[in-house]
């Protein structure tokens, strides 16, 4: 009987009081997102050239960010928080800052499904309403001109966006936002 119910355990069966095989079914939960707790004292300057040199831009990141190549596309950066909170540096081949945000605000809001939250000289933050299942999320674009042609974008994407609250969200917008320049 021992031999049994070590072969049906390896088959994910088990066998009951009777010998009958059942199968066992492993529950499964998913994993709640991390929330992200600003605190401004972990931010500092980060210089994104050290990871890649085309990207020679200043901004403000926790110490504790991991900074990489994008998986999705080797041109960007992508900057890791926390495991549900990022950021992506990407390059727009608009000429002006006005004209970027024109284009992501045009491709990311409107519609019933969001609502602009802030709006300044080089980004946005907007809400991605809640609906059925999701909870509400915040996103944001910042937009800093590049020496010669083009913008580089900066964005936060996640499970959750900023996986935690509004506040959190507006504070790591407002980091980006005012720390972000070309070198």
């Amino acid at each position: 009987m021992l031999l049994a119910a070590l072969v049906m355990a390896s088959c994910n069966q088990k066998a009951d009081s009777e010998g009958t095989n059942a199968e066992t079914t492993e529950a499964t939960t998913e994993t709640p997102a991390v929330a992200y707790v600003f605190n401004e004292a972990d931010w500092v300057e980060t210089d994104l050239s050290t990871t890649k040199k085309e990207y020679p831009i200043l901004v403000k990141l926790p110490k504790t960010a991991k900074i990489g190549l994008s998986e999705i596309n080797p041109e960007d950066l992508t900057v890791t928080i926390n495991e549900d909170t990022g950021l992506t540096v990407s390059t727009a081949f608009e000429n002006t800052i006005e004209e970027a945000l024109k284009r992501f605000k045009a491709q990311n809001t409107g519609g019933d499904s969001t609502k602009m939250l802030k709006e300044d000289e080089n980004g946005f933050m907007y809400e991605e309403l809640a609906t059925e299942g999701f909870d509400a999320q915040y996103r944001f674009y910042v937009i800093v001109k590049a020496k010669g042609e083009g913008c580089y974008v900066i964005h936060n994407h996640a499970t959750g966006a900023v996986a935690g609250t509004k506040e959190a969200a507006e504070k790591m917008y407002e980091a980006v936002r005012s720390s972000a320049k070309v070198k």
